[in-house]
């Protein structure tokens, strides 16, 4: 992946926004927000399963 290589070869941070979460999961950390605080800063894996128990707990 292009994202990928530039981090490798240049060093380069990205900082990305997104809902996407198989896409998320290819980052190195991620963030999970919740009521305007971080709730979740972690490797990607842990803060995706974070933010899934979130959603599924909000569920009636």
């Amino acid at each position: 992946m292009h994202l990928h290589n530039l981090v490798a070869t240049r060093g380069v941070r990205i900082i990305l926004t997104t809902h996407d979460l198989e896409f998320a999961r290819i980052a190195e950390r991620a963030l999970v927000g919740e009521d305007r605080r971080i709730a979740c800063d972690a490797a990607s894996a842990e803060a995706v399963e974070t933010y899934r128990r979130m959603i599924m707990s909000d569920t009636p």
